[in-house]
C-alpha cells in the first residue's frame, strides 16, 4: 500500500535510539509534527484510486451549497471531512466546508440531496460547524475571531478516528479475517 510504511509509528520506531526514554507521542512532537499527516498523504494515492471507494464517491450526487448573507459563516479544521455514519450505506453523507460561505456535500440520491437542500441554512452550517469544531484534532479554522468563544467551548471534544485511521482499521480487520479463513481451510 503506498510507498510509506502502512503504520506511521513503525517508521519512528525504525529510527528510535537505543534507550529512548521519550513517548511516541513525545518523539513525534519533538521530532516530526507531520509524521502522521505525511503518511496520510502517502496512502491517499491508494484511496484514491481504490476500485470500491472511488465508484461510491463517483456514485454520490454531489453539490454544494452557497450560505446566504444572515447565515454563520462556516469553519474548517484538521478534519474537516464528515462522513455520516457506514460510507456507502444508503443514509450515509459526506459535507466538507470549502469556503466561509460554501458547504460541499455529497449523498446517495436525488430525493436525499432535496431533502438536505430544504432543511434550513442557519442549521445546517450550525450543526457543520459544532461536528468540525469537536472532530478537531487540534486547529480550527474561521475566517475572523467571530467564532472564538463557540471553537473554545467545542474544540477536540468529540474527536474520533481520522478516515485514515479507520480504513487502515477496516483493513487489518479484513487480513485478520481473511488469515482466520486460511487457517480453517484444509
Amino acid at each position: 500500500m503506498g510507498k510509506g510504511p502502512s503504520d506511521p509509528s513503525r517508521a519512528i520506531r525504525k529510527n528510535k535510539k537505543p534507550g529512548e526514554t521519550r513517548s511516541l507521542e513525545e518523539f513525534i512532537a519533538q521530532e516530526d509534527p507531520d509524521v502522521k499527516a505525511k503518511w496520510a498523504m502517502s496512502e491517499l494515492p491508494d484511496l484514491i484510486d481504490h476500485q470500491e471507494i472511488g465508484q461510491l464517491l463517483n456514485n454520490m450526487h454531489w453539490f454544494v451549497i452557497t450560505t446566504e448573507a444572515d447565515v454563520p459563516r462556516l469553519l474548517t479544521s484538521d478534519r474537516p471531512l464528515f462522513v455520516s455514519g457506514k460510507f456507502g450505506a444508503p443514509d450515509c453523507y459526506l459535507t466538507l466546508p470549502i469556503a466561509p460561505d460554501r458547504l460541499f456535500v455529497a449523498v446517495h440520491s436525488k430525493d436525499a440531496e432535496a431533502a438536505f437542500r430544504a432543511r434550513p441554512q442557519k442549521e445546517v452550517i450550525e450543526a457543520t460547524n459544532v461536528r468540525t469544531a469537536e472532530r478537531a484534532a487540534k486547529y480550527v479554522y474561521g475566517g475572523d475571531n467571530a467564532a472564538s468563544e463557540f471553537v473554545g467551548k467545542h474544540i477536540s471534544s468529540a474527536q474520533q478516528p481520522s478516515y485514515f485511521e479507520n480504513v487502515r482499521r477496516l483493513r487489518q480487520e479484513r487480513q485478520a479475517s481473511q488469515a482466520a479463513k486460511n487457517l480453517e481451510s484444509p
